[in-house]
């Protein structure tokens, strides 16, 4: 499940950036195409019993992002832990993001640096 594991920032970004570039990244495919489109499809909405927010979720990531700190863009995905980790993709822009942390936090930066971040690049944010 992509939302359970124990990673380092590149590592999220790097598996992000991946699923941004359609399921491959530098020649190297790990989802089909139909595979992704799955895992990256609405299967339930409401509230997220642990964060407390509205969501959608697709199979294993969060489907755009609904909270009241946005993160995620629309047609983007990925998901943030309660600990204030996060990664998403965003395959409009073929842009990925990811914060881990070392100590267990609320979420606040999360969405500060990734609205900085594609600012910086030029990317409008949703």
């Amino acid at each position: 499940m992509p939302a359970n594991g124990v990673t380092t920032a590149r590592g999220a970004a790097r598996l992000s950036a991946m699923l941004a570039c359609g399921g491959e990244l530098e020649g190297v495919r790990l989802l089909s195409a139909a595979t992704l489109k799955e895992a990256t499809t609405g299967w339930a909405s409401g509230v997220d019993r642990m964060m407390g927010t509205i969501c959608t979720i697709g199979g294993g990531f969060v489907i755009g992002d609904s909270g009241t700190k946005p993160v995620r863009p629309a047609g983007g995905f990925g998901h943030s832990g309660s600990g204030g980790s996060t990664a998403f993709a965003d395959p409009a822009h073929r842009f990925s993001f990811a914060l881990v942390k070392n100590r267990m936090t609320v979420p606040s930066l999360d969405a500060r640096l990734a609205s900085e971040i594609r600012a910086a690049l030029g990317i409008a944010s949703d």
